[in-house]
């Protein structure tokens, strides 16, 4: 890694531009282009095709509006994809920007609020800085900046990402001010634009590029060849479902997945990658590392499949739900912090140290894990071991987790109760104090050791050897051990919006739920039509009652439970909402920053009918924004 990395400070010779490799449109000439520190930026924007300007005219001194940063965000990214704006209600199929802020709701660069996403409307300055931080996944960051006096003005649901865009260096502000909630021109954006992406590529072929800063590909068919980027390289949504080849390519930062296939992303030669961030929003993609390249950390935390191929050091699954799928690759530490996520080691793979943080998650093992440890907090853990599939050790802190399958498991170490292992011939032991740990269909006792497939204790492999006594040679059929599910809690506020989850004990049971509601505490329960899942969302109709549920096991599971009823279900609480929508009255304050507040109004709008925290959230936000309002000056006295 030194060698190569000082060959490349000797041998570096950088080119450093704006000027697009292909080209948007040709070049436009604006009667109002100015000549001061925002000339640059424009142009670099419009050569870009980030912005396009009217009439002739760049309009820099304009206060760009949401649908307008939508659309260069969407530009830079190459974005196509659309979702669906049908729960939205301030813009029509006939509004220039309609297809627009389709692209960037899918992107998830704009959520809007309530059902509008108020297109017009001029950007604050925090607004956009958490488009951005979107944009480039920069996740939330709580490091409070240093050298700024106005961060207290920065809304509670923007502060980690304008913290996250400050801490990456992405925006330094003025005069030790952000000024989050003024607005931002159209100069000021193309800057901020022209700070953050060096160089784009939008046309396809091989090209060879020296780029300080980030650079980004927003189409597919692009190669690039013994090039160098001090920075990101940002693989934008243009790419689809297309390729990029990275061939003897060096980069600093991060190589940011936002678009790619099942056959996409090809890293070869001596390409050395600071890490890889794996963020696209919809469509699995692949990334191939080829032996002989360096990658530091893999992140996956985007919203579909994910598959790896080559050599990985350090694998971390952020995102809940998908499914990462590893197949001939050589990996040193893989760690799941994802909830509900799934993570296959497939044919022809290996992994030396597999962490579990996130609960509800699935392994699948068809070839070799030295060591999987499975944390508390990552609870009803499933592991699948593949008939081919081997793992030497598995230590298990978390109750309620499964091993199972036709493959090798050599120990596991239960630290927690109602851990069940099923792998024929794996030699668990419980830790002292715990309770519910199955060897098959045996019960291991606090502090002994049990094989799978035999009655007698054996030795703790701490101890060293094995011994113990075998089942009946006669008994040729694995018998199915049936277990007693011994309760069923609830949790969750009984509060009109909320929504209640159901576990059972063991939480591994499988079975079938039933919700049931009643006028009094202790009369006679119900079923609620349809309630028929782990979970159940409060409606208005359950106030002032009584809520439960009832378990019934199935499988290797038997027993029926059900649970303590909640408290008596309530509305939310709104009097300190109404309350701040009373404490002031327009006629005390300007007709500019009235219009402000009312827009911060009508984006809050909740009833008693909404959760308890969508109220709360709303009213934090009215009366912050109220700290915002001009009051009228007082002329009596003159």
């Amino acid at each position: 890694m030194t060698k190569k990395w000082v060959a490349l400070v000797l041998s570096l010779v950088m080119v450093f531009t704006m000027i697009p490799v292909g080209s948007y449109a040709e070049t436009t000439t604006f009667s109002d282009m100015p000549n001061d520190w925002s000339t640059a930026a424009l142009q670099n924007a419009v050569d870009n095709g980030l912005l396009n300007g009217a009439d002739g005219k760049i309009m820099q001194q304009e206060n760009l509006t949401r649908a307008q940063m939508a659309t260069i965000i969407n530009r830079a990214f190459g974005a196509e994809a659309q979702a669906s704006l049908a729960g939205f209600t301030d813009l029509g199929q006939s509004d220039w920007f309609y297809t627009e802020m389709a692209k960037a709701v899918a992107m998830e660069t704009f959520q809007g609020s309530g059902n509008s996403l108020n297109p017009n409307d001029p950007i604050t300055r925090e607004q956009a800085f958490a488009v951005i931080a979107r944009a480039l996944n920069l996740g939330t960051s709580t490091v409070v900046p240093a050298g700024f006096s106005d961060l207290s003005e920065i809304s509670t649901w923007a502060t980690g990402e304008v913290y996250s865009l400050v801490n990456n260096g992405y925006i330094q502000g003025s005069n030790g001010m952000l000024n989050p909630q003024g607005y931002i021109t159209r100069a000021e954006f193309a800057q901020v634009m022209d700070n953050i992406i060096k160089q784009y590529v939008n046309t396809a072929g091989e090209y060879t590029i020296n780029v300080e800063g980030n650079a980004m590909i927003n189409t597919p068919g692009v190669t690039l060849s013994d090039s160098t980027i001090i920075g990101d390289l940002i693989l934008g949504d243009g790419v689809g479902e297309g390729d990029v080849v990275l061939d003897n390519v060096v980069i600093t930062g991060r190589l940011h997945v936002r678009g790619g296939g099942t056959e996409s992303i090809i890293i070869t030669g001596d390409s050395v990658i600071g890490s890889i961030t794996i963020a696209k929003v919809d469509g699995a993609v692949r990334v191939y590392a080829e032996d002989g390249t360096e990658i530091g950390e893999v992140i996956v935390d985007g919203k579909d499949d994910v598959i790896l191929e080559g050599t990985f050091s350090d694998i971390t699954v952020l995102s809940d739900d998908i499914t990462v799928w590893a197949t001939n690759a050589t990996i040193d530490m893989a760690t799941v912090e994802g909830d509900d996520s799934r993570f296959v080691i497939g044919e022809g793979s290996t992994v030396e140290k597999l962490v579990i943080k996130g609960a509800g998650t699935e392994i699948e093992v068809s070839e070799t894990v030295s060591q999987i440890v499975v944390e508390e907090s990552a609870e009803d853990t499933v592991i699948t071991v593949d008939e081919d599939g081997e793992i030497e050790e598995i230590i298990v802190d978390s109750a309620g987790t499964l091993i199972e399958g036709e493959g090798k498991v050599e120990e596991v170490q239960a630290n927690d109760d109602d851990i069940v292992v099923e792998t024929e011939g794996t030699k668990v032991s419980a830790s002292e104090g715990t309770e519910g740990v199955m060897a098959g269909d045996e019960e291991v006792e606090a502090g002994e050791t049990l094989e799978v497939g035999k009655v007698e204790a054996v030795e703790a492999p701490s101890a060293g050897g094995g011994g113990g006594g075998s089942r009946d040679d006669n008994d040729d059929e694995k018998e199915t051990v049936v277990i007693l599910v011994s309760a069923i809690t609830v949790t969750g506020d009984a509060v009109v919006g909320a929504t209640l989850t159901a576990a059972p004990t063991p939480g591994v049971a499988t079975g079938t739920y039933q919700w049931t509601i009643c006028d009094t505490v202790s009369g006679t329960y119900t079923n609620i039509v349809g309630a028929t899942s782990s979970t159940y969302t409060l409606v208005v109709g359950d106030a002032t009652k009584f809520i439960r549920v009832t378990f019934t096991a199935s499988d290797r599971y038997t027993g029926t439970q059900t649970s303590t009823a909640t408290l008596a279900v309530t509305m939310s609480n709104v009097t300190a909402y109404e309350e701040a929508l009373a404490a002031v009255t327009e006629a005390d304050y300007t007709t500019a920053s009235w219009a402000t507040y009312q827009g911060v109004v009508g984006a809050n709008v909740v009833t008693n009918q909404d959760t308890q925290t969508d109220v709360d959230a709303a009213t934090l936000a009215i009366t912050t924004a109220q700290g915002d309002l001009v009051e009228i000056a007082d002329v009596t006295a003159y």
